[in-house]
């Protein structure tokens, strides 16, 4: 098994056994203090098992590639790793954590995944702009409608009414 798959393997398990760990964790809450950490325990579950399954079907259908053994290919994509996206999006979700308190929830999601969405689509125009925007709404009408109105949780407010 290629270096980038083992990995791709070894952190599918990992992401399976915290979530495994939030679950046990979480049995002792009341049955609706327990019901978003279990609902994002299972996502995280759902992602470890995907990217288990995705490497170990990379590991068979990706043809080796020059470098692949050095671990600078990802198994799954076939494409090489691509550091400063994984540095630029880690910075932004650490200040996306800093900003909630301040912008609110539904706010700062709102700009993070506009963001994000550029960031990965690499031609962001003005004429583009509005079909990011019409993502990311959404994306938060879809985390109101799960977090605000299907299990009533409540979300950071910050300064905005």
């Amino acid at each position: 098994m290629r270096s980038s798959a083992r990995q791709d393997v070894y952190i599918g398990a990992v992401f399976l056994l915290i979530a495994a760990a939030v679950l046990f964790e979480t049995s002792g809450l009341s049955a609706h203090s327990r019901e978003l950490p279990r609902l994002c325990s299972f996502a995280v579950a759902v992602f470890g098992a995907v990217m288990i399954i995705r490497a170990l079907i990379a590991e068979v259908s990706i043809p080796r590639l020059p470098g692949a053994e050095s671990g600078r290919y990802s198994a799954v994509t076939g494409k090489p790793f691509a550091v400063f996206d994984t540095l630029v999006i880690c910075a932004a979700l650490l200040i996306t954590s800093l900003v909630i308190p301040y912008l609110g929830f539904y706010s700062t999601i709102l700009i993070f995944i506009w963001f994000v969405f550029h960031f990965y689509d690499r031609t962001f125009t003005l004429r583009q702009a509005p079909r990011g925007l019409a993502f990311s709404l959404s994306v938060i009408v879809f985390l109101y409608l799960v977090f605000g109105l299907f299990m009533k949780l409540p979300v950071p407010k910050g300064f905005l009414p």
